[in-house]
Order: structure tokens, then sequence, then C-alpha cells
């Protein structure tokens, strides 16, 4: 019989819990941050991010495998930009970049393929449009570019002979998301982000030359960042 394949399995998650309460007391309601929401700002964010790729190529007797592979790793970077505010409406400019430990491998033996994908950090911009709630946070969508490095190996082991191929490519995606920011002081203000980046298809030329393996490759990044208004 066949050997079966086997997976490594295992998972990462990050939670934002909010809470309501139905019972009102006034004594309990702290007097809105008289933040300064306009002007030029910056600032840092570190958090937890997850590299996913949808893999497909030839394999044994002209056969296709698609499969999918991710992990999930530490994230952090900067981020600057300018606002406006027009009454509870809000909406900036914003330049960001960030490095990544995501990285994720696969490996068959003893022939077949060992393939693996590396997310090393990226640059990007977008846009913020959000809604002030009574001036003490700030909801926001957000929409944008972000162009990433991706370092891709395949090696093949086939009638007891290895080749390699390698693939280093700055990829763009469209990076869009959620969040909130809460101000702690007039230029002072803390940012929970969540984002969803498709960098869409990676093309790998197989050792032969003649097949190419391809990536449908995607991050989610969960962050907690500071920010600072001049």
């Amino acid at each position: 019989p066949d050997s079966p394949d086997r997976f490594s399995n295992d998972q990462g998650g990050a939670w934002l819990t909010l809470a309501y309460s139905f019972h009102s007391n006034p004594n309990a309601v702290l007097p809105p941050v008289d933040h300064n929401w306009r002007g030029f700002y910056w600032g840092g964010h570190v958090g937890h991010g997850a590299l996913n790729a949808v893999t497909s190529g030839v394999r044994n007797n002209d056969t296709r495998l698609v499969a999918d592979f991710g992990e999930s790793a530490v994230t952090g970077g900067m981020f600057a930009g300018y606002g406006l505010s027009f009454h509870r409406l809000f909406v900036a400019g914003e330049l960001e970049t960030d490095l990544s430990a995501a990285a994720w491998d696969h490996e068959r033996g003893p022939t077949g393929r060992t393939f693996s994908m590396e997310k090393i950090g990226g640059i990007g911009g977008g846009l913020r449009l959000g809604y002030l709630v009574h001036g003490a946070a700030l909801v926001y969508g957000r929409v944008g570019v972000m162009r990433s490095h991706f370092d891709i190996d395949l090696e093949r082991v086939e009638r007891d002979q290895t080749s390699f191929a390698t693939l280093e490519e700055w990829k763009n995606g469209l990076r869009y998301g959620l969040g909130l920011e809460l101000p702690a002081t007039r230029n002072l203000a803390f940012r929970l982000d969540y984002t969803f980046t498709d960098y869409g298809t990676l093309r790998l030329t197989e050792p032969s030359g003649n097949d190419v393996e391809t990536y449908e490759a995607s991050e989610s990044l969960f962050r907690i960042g500071s920010v600072i208004r001049l």
C-alpha cells in the first residue's frame, strides 16, 4: 500500500473583545480627552501575522496537486500620515513599513519536492476613513497597496538527483481592514488594527525549466500600536 501523508498542524490567533453595559452609571463615564485629530502623526506597531499560500504544481504522472500552507509569526513596523477631521468624520493618508518573521516550509521525502515561502518585509500606503465616537474613540476602515518582499525556495529529488530553484520577488498586494484608535492625551493615542492583504499569484519555474509552481499568497495581521500627533 502507498505510504500515507502526514500533517503537522498548528493554529495561532488574536481576539478583540468588546463589552456593553445595559445599566448606565453616570459616575463611571469619563469625559472625552481633548485630542488633536488633525495634522501630521507617526507611530509604531507590533502584532501577530499569518502568511498563507495556496500552491499548485505538476506532480508525478502529470497530475496537479493543489494544497494550502501557512504559518504565523511576530510582525512589527512604523507608519506616518496626515489626518483631517470634519466634525465626526476623519480621513487620513498614511505610509507604512513592516518587518516580518512569517515563513512556512513543506518537506516530502525521501523523494519529491521540498519548498518554502518567507515574507521578509514591505512598504505601502493607503487611506483611512473613520468616524469619531463622541471624541472618545475613532472607528475606521482602511484600504491601500502593500509592496512586500518574498523569498521562495524549491528543492526537487528525483531518481537520486537533486535540483534547486529560488525566487526573490517584490509583489504588490491590496490591503484592507478595520481599526480602533483610542486617545490617551492630546497628542498620544493607541491603535488596534486588523488587515488582510491579497498578493495574487507568484510563479516559480521548476528546476527542469518545464513546469511552473504557483503560489496564491495572502497575509492577515493583527497589530497594536501607538500614535503620536505633532
